[in-house]
């Protein structure tokens, strides 16, 4: 799929029905009889009246937002989190590859989608607004002779051979280069896309639950706590989470899990393979953090009993559960150990964080962007390609939106 997907009224197993007054949740309006206007208190049955609302403030949701905002529609942003995004969208780094499987070749969706990623950050960073994102380049180290020979002839990469890869890289079949790739922190984008949709006028409200969704005659009507939203549109950007009444196509659901780690490395490059890593800037004790992601299983990782660290335990410190002996090295954790073979320079790291979180995907891999009813529609399963598809798939599913408030 290179762009939206034309979408019936009834994907199958979805439960969904189209035409006026369907119901997508139990125990909700089968109908609202007109829309309001303005915001009422919590006597009140109508919160807001909007032209689009959009469920969902992960990476999806927030440059859907941020789109339409710009574009001139009133939009509104509600996200059941209190502090910010959740599940994938949450996690501490994320690459911007479109080199990717073990091929190491760029689909033109990915292409595309890279280079409106990069225009989208060029536009927040115009107008004013951090969102972290560095272009720095992605390295694929091959993992054999056969691969190696595969990779020199792909194009718009740089091939490195061993002795050319930095050294601070174990690289003994040498590394591809994807020069227009990199690597964004996601707090900092969702916070830009957040901003930036502020200031053309959009809205977002945090810590607002979606019940369920009832179609009406002029649109849907979004139950929350205290009464309901009603818009003309809406748009469901939920990721992993699932909601009873906010029935939608069933996804994959995929586990990962990510690492903050404190070691003094200077790697000029993220690496992208199995093992996904960035790397920031060396602070003045010598010591950089570095965001090392892996792990993807149908079940969240189990429990780190020492998540403080991997490697030699502080003298004085019993562990992060009190399970140690001052001085004892503990076992590494298993994602530095995969990365230690890549960048042996975080051997024996000290774990800052752990995260776990899921996403979403589809068997195929590729995103869905799709109309589910006649006044619904679903951006979601961008799996691995969050990042990396957003944009084109927000731009052209905003662009649809304006088109279908206008008639």
């Amino acid at each position: 799929m290179n762009g939206l997907e034309s979408g019936g009224t009834s994907p199958s197993g979805s439960g969904f029905r189209g035409g006026p007054a369907a119901r997508f949740g139990s125990g909700l309006l089968d109908e609202v009889g007109g829309e309001v206007s303005g915001e009422t208190g919590s006597e009140g049955t109508a919160h807001a009246a909007v032209d689009v609302l959009v469920i969902g403030g992960g990476i999806a949701g927030a440059t859907l937002h941020y789109y339409l905002a710009r574009s001139g529609v009133d939009s509104l942003l509600v996200d059941a989190g209190a502090e910010g995004a959740s599940g994938a969208s949450s996690v501490p780094a994320a690459l911007l590859n479109p080199n990717r499987g073990r091929s190491g070749r760029s689909s033109l969706a990915d292409q595309e989608g890279l280079a409106a990623f990069w225009r989208l950050v060029a536009e927040l960073e115009a107008a004013g607004h951090e969102p972290g994102a560095t272009r720095s380049g992605v390295l694929r180290v091959a993992d054999n002779p056969r691969q190696a020979r595969a990779w020199r002839r792909l194009p718009d990469t740089t091939w490195l051979e061993p002795g050319a890869v930095d050294p601070v890289y174990h690289a003994p079949f040498g590394a591809m280069l994807v020069e227009r790739g990199g690597w964004v922190r996601p707090a900092l984008l969702l916070g830009a896309l957040e901003a930036g949709a502020a200031a053309a006028g959009g809205r977002t409200r945090r810590g607002i639950d979606v019940g369920g969704l009832s179609e009406t005659v002029t649109g849907v009507s979004a139950t929350i706590d205290g009464g309901a939203i009603v818009a003309r549109k809406a748009v469901l950007c939920t990721g992993a989470a699932t909601r009873p009444g906010l029935r939608q196509p069933a996804f994959e659901t995929v586990w990962g899990e990510a690492l903050v780690l404190s070691a003094p490395v200077a790697a000029p490059y993220p690496l992208a393979g199995a093992v996904v890593a960035a790397f920031g800037p060396v602070g003045p004790a010598g010591m950089a953090e570095v965001y090392v992601t892996g792990g993807h299983s149908a079940a969240p990782a189990p429990a780190w009993p020492h998540e403080q660290w991997s490697g030699p335990a502080p003298e004085g410190d019993g562990g992060a559960e009190g399970d140690g002996v001052a001085g004892v090295a503990r076992p590494p954790h298993p994602l530095v150990s995969a990365l230690a073979w890549q960048v042996p320079g975080v051997a024996g790291a000290r774990v800052v964080r752990r995260w776990v979180g899921a996403r979403a995907k589809r068997p195929s891999g590729e995103p869905v962007a799709r109309r589910l009813t006649r006044n619904v529609h679903v951006l979601g399963a961008l799996g691995g390609r969050g990042f990396l598809r957003a944009a084109t798939l927000a731009e052209a599913l905003g662009r649809r939106l304006v088109e279908e408030l206008a008639r």
